[in-house]
């Protein structure tokens, strides 16, 4: 046979053979070199590049995506902070003088914990019920509600009504959010 014939044909067995050793059975003389064929366990996914560089691209995001959700900050957890409206009746008026204090540094003056506006003018509130709606508006809860009267000299005065009110933060900047006292105006 010629030889490019040969090599295209790929023929096992030499030409001058005309038997093999077991002509009877089946399988037992090829007539070329048999090819492999893919078995179940390999996979025709990975034999093109471009679905191995699918593939791998697929692992790497999976492997960033895992990494960030492993090492995410956790939240912060809300916590419970206190607030106290200190109210007293104005004299010879109906109206109410209120104070906040959130546990905050005030000057000798009571005046630093009055609530005011953006311009710096004190708000006025017809009662400590009107101050604890304003609060409430804001997010805080009332707690608890006592009354103070305070005689140094044995005299009668004006009885002092103490508003406990409660709020949940995450941060100790949602305390004053939405408030302004006149002391945080220095």
């Amino acid at each position: 046979m010629h030889p490019q014939i040969a090599k295209a044909v790929d023929s096992v067995a030499q030409q001058v053979e005309h038997n093999t050793f077991n002509v009877g059975v089946l399988g037992s003389s090829p007539s070329r070199v048999t090819r492999e064929r893919p078995t179940k366990k390999s996979a025709y996914f990975f034999k093109s590049s471009t679905m191995r560089k699918l593939a791998l691209t697929l692992m790497v995001l999976a492997s960033i995506f895992v990494s960030t959700v492993a090492f995410a900050q956790e939240p912060v957890k809300p916590y419970k902070v206190y607030c106290e409206i200190v109210s007293t009746t104005k004299i010879f008026s109906n109206k109410a003088t209120v104070e906040l204090d959130f546990g905050q540094f005030s000057g000798f003056w009571s005046a630093d914990r009055q609530l005011v506006d953006e311009q710096g003018n004190t708000i006025d509130f017809n009662s400590a019920l009107d101050a604890a709606n304003y609060m409430a508006r804001r997010g805080w809860d009332l707690e608890e509600v006592f009354i103070v009267q305070e005689m140094s000299d044995g005299s009668s005065s004006s009885p002092r009504y103490h508003w406990v009110l409660s709020k949940m933060v995450t941060d100790d900047s949602q305390i004053t959010e939405g408030l302004r006292t006149r002391g945080m105006n220095k």
